[in-house]
């Protein structure tokens, strides 16, 4: 009698054994995809080939990726796909705000520890990723706490924004342009935010923008909101603190 056989029939010898009783049984095994998730606030470095290092903040969820830096490093929005721990995302890599080239990027990921991994992108740039997990990720999310008057003031101008009960945006800036949208909570347990932007008035930057925000701590806990949106020719990366 074969191995197999064997091991059957002490399995139904153990369930006539044991009536009604409940059986669970747990199997090893090298599939990890219920058990890898790139979803949370991620804080790490951007290396371009050639150009250097830059300390960037990564917003992954759902399958969509926003990695930038707030000062004037690399801006990557893209969709992503998980494969046991492996991630794979298609991107688009964003220079001075308008779309440059597009990308792919292939990384490993640790569930809430860490993402490393590299990427290509089509005017023939490379470079490397290096994140680790934000701890703020598990304060949650919810219309009262990102809702509230929000400015910043640097280089570019001004900028004010004022998110109501209802998650609905309105603002301007110093040059003009007037945004309005719409805050979604994507996960109460994920200090992660939908945001779903216009911007008219603003010339050649005038269009539909979607992306993620999160919120950090300045003096005030959640009194900082760091945000990425962008469209297929643009994107806007702003952070703005709570007034």
């Amino acid at each position: 009698m074969s191995e197999h056989k064997v091991f059957l029939g002490a399995v139904l010898l153990l369930a006539t054994l044991l009536g009604g009783c409940r059986l669970e049984f747990w199997f090893s095994s090298d599939d990890d995809d219920f058990w890898t998730d790139a979803t949370g606030v991620w804080q790490g470095t951007v290396t371009e080939t050639g150009v250097g290092s830059f300390a960037v903040t990564g917003l992954l969820i759902t399958g969509q990726l926003h990695v930038f830096s707030l000062t004037d490093g690399p801006v990557i929005g893209g969709t992503y796909a998980m494969s046991h721990d492996g991630l794979n995302a298609s991107t688009t890599h964003y220079a001075n705000a308008i779309a440059a080239a597009s990308g792919t990027l292939s990384a490993t990921v640790s569930t809430r520890s860490w993402i490393n991994g590299s990427f290509t992108t089509s005017d023939s740039g490379s470079g490397t990723l290096s994140l680790r997990y934000d701890t703020l990720t598990t304060r949650g999310a919810s219309l009262p706490t990102i809702g509230g008057n929000w400015f910043v003031t640097d280089g570019s101008g001004s900028l004010g924004l004022a998110i109501d009960s209802t998650g609905a945006i309105h603002g301007s800036d110093t040059s003009g342009c007037i945004y309005s949208g719409q805050v979604d909570i994507i996960d109460p347990a994920v200090n992660l935010y939908g945001i779903r932007l216009t911007a008219s008035s603003c010339g050649t930057a005038d269009g539909h923008y979607a992306g993620h925000a999160t919120l950090q701590d300045t003096n005030l806990t959640n009194g900082r909101l760091v945000f990425m949106v962008s469209n297929p020719s643009r994107a806007i990366v702003r952070t703005l603190d709570r007034t």
